[in-house]
Formats: structure tokens, C-alpha cells, sequence
């Protein structure tokens, strides 16, 4: 796991937002088990090394956190900043640039450019009563 700090945020003590992202990564596969106590010592249980940079320049914003988690089958990448003063937005998932309010459910779908796959997902959705 790579953690990049970018920016203003690079002159701040990160270890909270290290083990914040660490927190966040490993409950899905944990559940409660995972609080801001241990995630650290859960993931170094678990050979998840993480490595920290640090630069105070960005080139598109004025601060960018970027987290990078390696497996053995899959690498993924996802960037943050902060518009304004309080805006969290999300703006880069893997290669795709996009701007997203990080709040409520979000589901995230790679898929084959075919006709139909958007609307077999949306159909399957909506049997589900889920609004999209």
C-alpha cells in the first residue's frame, strides 16, 4: 500500500489520514474487528506494508492524497483533495479522472464496452427496488 500526501497537506503530520486509510481499507474484510488503535498492527499482521511520500508540490491541485493497494491478482489507485475549504471530492479512480462527492453508496462497475451491459445492470437494479 503507497500513500501519497501532495501539497499544502505534505507539511501536516498524516499519520491520523495513514491510519484512517488503513481503517478503511481493511473493515470490509474485517468488520468490527478493525478500529484506529489497531489497524496498524492488523495490517502488518496481515504483510501489508505501507509506504508513505511526501512532496509539497502538486501540479492539478492545491492538496491531493493518492492511495495505491497492490495484490497479487490486482493493482488499484484512488485520489482525493478538498474544493474550497470543506468539499471532499474524489478525482481520479485507477486511470479515470472523474469528480465525486465521496457520500452514501456508490457502486462502482468495470465492464466490457458492449450495448446492453448498463442496461442488464440497471434492470437487475431496479428488480432490487434500488435507485440509481
Amino acid at each position: 500500500m503507497a500513500i501519497e500526501y501532495l501539497g499544502d497537506v505534505a507539511a501536516f503530520d498524516t499519520q491520523p489520514m495513514t491510519v484512517s486509510l488503513l481503517k478503511g481499507l481493511l473493515t470490509p474484510a474485517l468488520r468490527d474487528v478493525v478500529n484506529f488503535v489497531n489497524a496498524p498492527l492488523l495490517a502488518k499482521e496481515r504483510g501489508i506494508k505501507v509506504v508513505e511520500s511526501k512532496s509539497e508540490t502538486a501540479d492539478d491541485f492545491t492538496n491531493l492524497i493518492t492511495l495505491k493497494v497492490k495484490t497479487q491478482s490486482m493493482e488499484s489507485t484512488i485520489s482525493g483533495t478538498i474544493f474550497g475549504k470543506s468539499e471532499p471530492r474524489i478525482v481520479r479512480l485507477n486511470n479515470f479522472r472523474l469528480e465525486a462527492i465521496p457520500a452514501g453508496h456508490m457502486l462502482l462497475i468495470t465492464n466490457v464496452d458492449r450495448p446492453g451491459v448498463i442496461g442488464a445492470i440497471a434492470t437487475t437494479l431496479g428488480k432490487h427496488n434500488i435507485n440509481i
